[in-house]
């Protein structure tokens, strides 16, 4: 891309030099307070912002609170932006600015913003964008604030070009980020397929085995339809030794060392293994104090409440290692079954049927380690169990590769994207012949 012959500063730290025909100009300049209200309920269209996109909101089968009346609700027209600027505290994530599109309500407790005729909304909408992701709103004020109105807003200095040259820039990044968008659509379509089809493998593996035509017959389990003919039964707690910690008081700072035992928490699971490098390291005596749950290899560990289901193989040991109070470890007593095998079903539709049926708790969900301990499965003889273990660890790693590469791949575009809109808004770039082209 081509960039501006002539800068200036823009007086903005983290903006730096723009063009030298652009302008800077406070908020309130551009934009004006949004205030027309439902009051006489004439719109019933009502919106959300989600994901930074301003969409219209199912109420009849809605996930989220509802207000008993939508009259408080603002009145949002095509070019309108939209700010959530609440939470600020406490949520880093969210993208918080969208473009109205179309006639609707939305909740007031978001800031509307109606641009004149110095600014055009879709310019409007990437530069604010742009001061989203730089997390710009979340400093504002003198420091991070729980929530923020117009009146807190309409100082921010925004950069200006002519209304010619906003259009073309805005026409640019419309044409090529829908390019990007679409790509990243497919993208996570082909995600979405891929966890499908692992999902299924995993299913028929440990529900039916390798061969597809073998013979079946129901298994009196509420949680599994039917089973293989010459597959068995058994519950964890016949041939398993199941133990979380009992008593955990908790750990403070100072307890934490640079060496000795692990102590291994569930964000220490990644890709069905313990990442030992991020695991804390405990004191000897916190190891020593609870020797039900020190962890041998070939131990599967499991998270009980949280995160309800997240597992860990344990298929290396660099040395010892303990749990913290929100993990189970099961082992394996006799030989009906391996951990492995086990570590497979565990990720299949029948467990977490199985868990969603005797997890506790409102707010903060829990599976106990009794119920764990009563969870009933089918198995096949060892030697089948190794065959399909062997299979799945194969083909699923494959599908594991392929997701990430995709995933991957997803980043780096809306990464590009996110670079493309800052560099173009911010004038370190000059698109207007391009816009032309697109044109």
């Amino acid at each position: 891309m081509k960039t501006y012959q002539k800068m200036k500063n823009s007086g903005i730290e983290w903006i730096g030099d723009i063009p030298e025909h652009w302008e800077t100009r406070p908020l309130f300049v551009a934009c004006k307070e949004n205030q027309r209200t439902n009051h006489d309920h004439s719109i019933s269209n009502v919106l959300s912002l989600s994901y930074g996109k301003i969409i219209p909101r199912d109420v009849q089968n809605n996930f989220g609170l509802l207000p008993e009346s939508f009259d408080s609700y603002q009145i949002v027209i095509p070019g309108h932006i939209i700010l959530r600027l609440t939470d600020l505290q406490n949520d880093h994530r969210s993208l918080r600015v969208g473009l109205v599109k179309e006639l609707g309500i939305i909740t007031s407790a978001y800031v509307g913003l109606e641009p004149n005729s110095k600014i055009i909304s879709e310019y409007l909408y990437y530069l604010l964008h742009t001061y989203d992701l730089q997390k710009i709103f979340y400093g504002m004020g003198g420091g991070v604030r729980q929530s923020m109105k117009f009146s807190d807003l309409k100082r921010l200095l925004l950069i200006i070009p002519s209304t010619k040259e906003q259009k073309q820039i805005a026409d640019f990044l419309e044409s090529t980020t829908k390019g990007i968008d679409e790509n990243i659509s497919k993208s996570q379509k082909l995600v979405e397929l891929l966890k499908e089809e692992r999902q299924s493998i995993i299913n028929q593996a440990v529900t039916k085995g390798l061969d597809p035509i073998v013979p079946m017959k129901d298994s009196g389990i509420e949680w599994i339809i039917d089973m293989p003919e010459n597959w068995g039964i058994s519950k964890i707690k016949y041939s398993s030794y199941v133990k979380g910690r009992v008593g955990w008081q908790g750990l403070r700072s100072e307890e934490f060392i640079d060496d000795g035992p692990y102590l291994i928490t569930g964000t220490d699971f990644e890709d069905g293994k313990v990442n030992w490098k991020k695991c804390y390291h405990v004191k000897q005596w916190r190891y020593e104090q609870d020797p039900y749950i020190q962890v041998k290899e070939k131990d599967l560990l499991i998270t009980k409440d949280g995160t309800i289901g997240k597992l860990a193989y344990v298929d290396t040991l660099p040395g010892k290692a303990t749990l913290n109070s929100h993990l189970l470890v099961i082992r394996p007593l006799n030989n009906e079954f391996t951990t492995r095998f086990l570590y497979w079903v565990f990720h299949s539709d029948y467990f977490i049927r199985y868990v969603n049926l005797i997890q506790t708790g409102t707010t903060f969900y829990g599976i106990s380690q009794e119920s764990v301990e009563n969870f009933a499965f089918i198995l096949p003889e060892i030697n089948e169990q190794n065959r399909i273990t062997d299979f799945l660890d194969k083909k699923i790693s494959k599908i594991n590769s392929l997701i990430s590469k995709t995933e991957i791949q997803i980043e780096k575009l809306e990464e590009y994207a996110r670079s493309l809109i800052s560099q173009t808004v911010t004038g370190k770039i000059d698109v207007r012949a391009a816009s032309l082209i697109i044109q």
